[in-house]
């Protein structure tokens, strides 16, 4: 059903599950897609120009738009921009961007507070979560990871996946490389 969207890095769902949003990381976009009509209804332009990313990477294969998630109310979407260095809250209906907040060094996963007024970003490079408060939009605090002693199948540094425990005091992360 998906086979007309490429490269997509990660999906959010509405609620009701008719509409599907793919971040498109090789074009740095996100896709609306319509589940039941099956088809795409827009694509928005993720937080920085493919262009711009293309001069100050060499070419940014794969470094554009990385995690999504939906507001509680499904009125936002944020992504985060692997190049941009940043969280972009995003408007649903229009695709305009409403705010960037900076991150760490190449923010990859993101997870939201039940309540949808805090956000949590895991830096890769950094080695890092930032900590984003969502009704001010301010970037809190930066936490600093255990470092990686690379001692697992690659040596690549930095935190790959988070999750958010249920009572939302502890987040878990893994890291690139581990066993």
């Amino acid at each position: 059903m998906l086979a007309e969207i490429a490269d997509i890095h990660d999906m959010a769902i509405s609620r009701d599950g008719n509409m599907l949003y793919a971040a498109i990381e090789n074009t740095n976009s996100i896709v609306v897609f319509d589940l039941g009509q099956k088809k795409i209804l827009h694509t928005f332009t993720a937080p920085i120009a493919k262009e711009k990313s293309v001069k100050h990477c060499g070419g940014c294969k794969d470094q554009g738009v990385r995690s999504l998630a939906l507001s509680p109310d499904e009125k936002l979407i944020y992504a985060t921009s692997f190049e941009a260095n940043a969280l972009s809250v995003i408007n649903v209906a229009t695709g305009e961007i409403i705010q960037s907040i900076t991150t760490g060094a190449h923010p990859d996963s993101l997870i939201l507070s039940r309540d949808g007024t805090k956000a949590w970003v895991m830096n890769r490079t950094s080695n890092s979560v930032s900590a984003i408060d969502l009704v001010t939009y301010q970037h809190v605090a930066d936490i600093p990871l255990e470092k990686y002693d690379g001692t697992g199948t690659s040596n690549k540094p930095g935190a790959w996946v988070m999750a958010l425990s249920p009572d939302e005091k502890n987040i878990v992360d893994t890291r690139y490389g581990q066993r």
